[in-house]
């Protein structure tokens, strides 16, 4: 045991977090409370699977409690979830159901996603693994999408257009109601990327900040990935995907009856996955509430004031 404990503890020197000097990856709150309870709920479930909810119906029960907190934060108390392991994944899920849907209005023609360059680079990803071209266009001089340049791009075949609220890269958020309309115009699916700031954006909002809205108030917007792992202080493996639709949703699935062991029915791409991860995010969310996200939202905004003071 103690040998095993010092390889662990060799290993983690190796991370480059170590140094204390990072801004990004860590979301720490300070409270051991906390870090207690999600530790508690990641141990107690982490060997069950959410690959058969009719087994463990307990990842069933947290997926609902979850995702009616997510509904509500991002003002679509209609719209319909998953649960995933991660940014990457919820976006994956977004694109996939995009995708289904244009070959189901026009055919299998070759698909195209829509982004500024200041995107996650999961959509070209997503890209990749489902056939998909993606094609970038400009920002404008304050890094935002760039509508106009949006506009000239458009086509026959343009499935998707993402934005990010906000993106990863600067910061900035993408003007959601402006694109919107031009999709809305077009016909043309919308996703919001607010895994950086799906959890915190709304909370600055409620503080007293202008935030513009990003969420499903814009009637464009038709589905919208969170990640509960960065400002919902969640452990790694954490985040959400919304449909405006069940339509959507639906596109986004796999299901196979004809399986003569079981029904495979898999609502996200992995299929094993541990109950552990969605467990300890609905502890989180529990515990904290809105209250705890507002003071640690505030707590946020008074260190980039400070930071920006010393600038």
């Amino acid at each position: 045991m103690l040998e095993i404990d010092r390889i662990l503890g060799e290993a983690e020197k190796l991370d480059l977090l170590a140094s204390g000097k990072f801004f990004a990856y860590i979301y720490e709150t300070g409270d051991e409370k906390l870090r207690e309870i999600a530790m508690k709920a990641l141990q107690k479930f982490y060997n069950k699977n959410m690959l058969d909810f009719t087994v463990y119906k307990s990842a069933v029960f947290f997926e609902k409690e979850l995702l009616s907190f997510c509904k509500k934060l991002l003002h679509g108390e209609n719209t319909y979830g998953t649960f995933t392991y991660g940014g990457t994944e919820s976006i994956m899920l977004a694109v996939l159901a995009a995708r289904n849907h244009f070959w189901k209005k026009k055919g299998k023609e070759v698909p195209e996603i829509l982004a500024p360059y200041t995107v996650h680079p999961s959509f070209a990803k997503s890209a990749h693994y489902f056939g998909i071209e993606i094609k970038y266009f400009d920002v404008d001089g304050k890094l935002k999408a760039d509508v106009e340049s949006l506009k000239e791009l458009i086509s026959e075949r343009t499935a998707l257009i993402a934005i990010s609220a906000p993106n990863w890269s600067f910061g900035t958020v993408d003007p959601v109601k402006e694109v919107a309309e031009v999709a809305m115009d077009k016909g043309i699916l919308l996703h919001v990327d607010a895994c950086l700031g799906g959890f915190i954006l709304p909370f600055f909002e409620k503080l007293g900040e202008k935030v513009e809205p990003f969420d499903f108030r814009i009637e464009g917007v038709t589905s919208i990935s969170a990640d509960l792992h960065k400002y919902g202080y969640a452990p790694k493996g954490a985040s959400i995907v919304l449909f405006r639709s069940a339509e959507l949703k639906k596109e986004s699935m796999f299901v196979d009856v004809q399986n003569p062991g079981y029904v495979f029915v898999n609502p996200a791409v992995l299929s094993s996955r541990s109950v552990g991860p969605l467990a300890s995010a609905f502890a989180v969310v529990k515990y904290l509430g809105e209250e705890g996200y507002l003071r640690l939202s505030k707590q946020v905004l008074e260190a980039r004031n400070t930071l920006l003071q010393g600038l």
